[in-house]
């Protein structure tokens, strides 16, 4: 419950600081919409208190979420959720994958704008594992150890001790075909 507060404290102060900057440079009627999409994302992700949610409910807070970063960046990058309706009713730890997605964006998808993209889907044919996928700039390695993957490894530890689970998280990693990006992708085993 701890963790997942820490999870829900970042994003809601993610989200304020750029409704907040959105509004007092702007003023549009898109702040607006700003504002009511966050208030689904803010009601989805607080009121319920439970450790766990379906893998649909946080799918609809991605869409959410997407869209008011697309809204603060100015961009169109690409966003696709493949999962099967069958898999969406699936029990996950709350805040998994939107930290997953947030991860993604921050660390990404923000330096590459229209070219940049995130996919939610799912490799296995069981569907048993959720993949994020996402583009990056290449680095020169000043960045790594922080690619923000420590908060949501502890969610995972935290949740298998308190459920008796065995999820687990691999993240690999490659240059694009290009050779002008890095692709990333996060994996988590729901076994």
């Amino acid at each position: 419950s701890h963790l997942a507060s820490r999870f829900n404290a970042h994003l809601t102060f993610n989200v304020l600081n750029t409704v907040q900057g959105m509004v007092l440079i702007n003023e549009k009627d898109e702040d607006i919409e700003l504002i009511g999409t966050y208030s689904r994302v803010l009601r989805k992700m607080l009121i319920n208190d439970s450790l766990e949610t379906s893998l649909g409910n946080e799918m609809d807070i991605i869409s959410d979420y997407i869209s008011i970063e697309k809204y603060r960046m100015e961009s169109n990058f690409t966003y696709e959720m493949k999962l099967p309706k069958s898999q969406l009713q699936k029990k996950i730890p709350k805040s998994l994958i939107i930290s997953l997605a947030e991860n993604a964006i921050k660390h990404g998808i923000r330096y590459l704008g229209n070219s940049a993209y995130l996919t939610i889907d799912s490799p296995s044919t069981d569907f048993d594992t959720i993949r994020v996928r996402n583009n990056a700039p290449i680095t020169d390695g000043s960045t790594k150890g922080r690619n923000g993957i420590g908060l949501i490894r502890d969610l995972i530890k935290k949740y298998n001790e308190l459920t008796g689970s065995s999820l687990s998280l691999v993240i690999n990693s490659n240059l694009s075909q290009n050779h002008q990006e890095m692709e990333f992708e996060a994996l988590v085993s729901l076994k």
